[in-house]
């Protein structure tokens, strides 16, 4: 174990580290810091990020800093999301593709529709001709 002398930023963060202090300084002025063994070498390289607590523990990333447990979970929780919805997006689309159909139908029916009333518009016509040219002969009789 080793006792670290820092000076943190606003948010607790290390900008310097040093493991002895030279003859002038003095302990008061520093964030006094003992780190494990274990983590000694990781500290003296990353030091600048490893957020201090006020009772003067260091914790990596911060104390917000999110473990491997909690990306798990949400990276759980929005695949299960997106399954979710691309069921959601799979029944959309079966029902377009039932509307398309259903429209492909109707425009059919309209069609058919359409072509029966010119054939009516035509026999209407056909028969009101005819209807006057009997009318002319009968009056062209007298």
């Amino acid at each position: 174990m080793a006792k670290h002398y820092l000076k943190l930023n606003d948010q607790r963060f290390p900008i310097s580290n040093q493991v002895e202090l030279a003859k002038d300084e003095k302990e008061a002025d520093f964030t006094v810091v003992t780190v494990a063994t274990a983590d000694e070498i990781d500290f003296n390289q990353n030091f600048q990020h490893y957020q201090i607590t006020d009772t003067g523990t260091y914790v990596k990333g911060g104390e917000s800093a999110v473990t491997a447990e909690e990306v798990n979970r949400q990276l759980a929780a929005a695949l299960d999301t997106l399954a979710k919805q691309s069921k959601v997006i799979d029944k959309a689309t079966d029902r377009i593709g039932q509307q398309q159909e259903m429209m492909g139908a109707l425009t059919t029916q309209a069609m058919d529709s359409q072509t029966k009333v010119d054939q009516l518009s035509q026999m209407v016509a056909a028969l009101t001709s005819a209807g006057m040219d009997e009318k002319t002969t009968e009056s062209e009789a007298k």
